[in-house]
């Protein structure tokens, strides 16, 4: 009779696992392949980097026509950044070129668009500071700054997306800044200036 020490039970069943982990990650693979296979996707525009924008980092939202909208870090104009346009058929639109401070410049963020047609978005940089700021576009293009972040215990660099409520109150938050220099939660009012949360 062979005896079985507790070494043996614990041998067989670590090989037991990890001979279930390698399978499950083999099927995964397999999966993965035959999907990406499947889907192939079309490419509607391609950025040059020039004025059109270049290396848009942010998502993309849409309107109820179906264009979408999106922000690039670079490119534009100036090479600062650019807000952009791009319909069903891939026809791109610079809506906007940042100019660098005092204007806001490298939007990275989400942009937001209302009912109205305006497009709100986050620059990581630029405004009247150089530490970021918060801008509007209206339909006819032309831009404002909501608000220009400062040094100190104010947020620095937003670069999250922005929401906002039924009011028409805009929230988000800065990677920096505030009174421990770890970021903040903002709250733009919709008749008011700012107001950190």
């Amino acid at each position: 009779m062979t005896k079985t020490t507790s070494i043996d039970l614990r041998t067989a069943e670590t090989f037991g696992v990890v001979f279930v982990l390698v399978l499950a990650l083999l099927g995964a693979q397999a999966a993965q392949g035959q999907s990406a296979k499947a889907v192939k996707p079309k490419t509607l525009y391609t950025f040059t980097g020039g004025a059109d924008g270049g290396s848009p980092y942010a998502g993309l939202i849409q309107d109820a026509k179906g264009n979408s909208y999106g922000a690039t870090f670079a490119g534009g104009s100036a090479n600062m950044g650019a807000v952009f346009k791009i319909s069903k058929t891939g026809k791109e639109t610079v809506l906007y070129s940042f100019a660098g401070k005092p204007d806001g410049e490298h939007p990275t963020s989400n942009l937001l668009l209302d009912k109205a047609g305006n497009i709100y978005g986050a620059n990581y940089e630029g405004g009247v500071s150089g530490f970021g700021a918060i801008f509007k576009l209206d339909k006819t293009g032309k831009e404002s700054l909501l608000y220009s972040f400062g040094p100190g215990t104010d947020g620095e660099y937003p670069g999250s997306g922005l929401i906002a409520d039924a009011a028409g109150n805009i929230y988000g938050s800065t990677g920096y800044g505030g009174k421990t220099g770890n970021g903040t939660v903002f709250k733009i009012s919709k008749s008011a200036g700012l107001r950190r949360s």
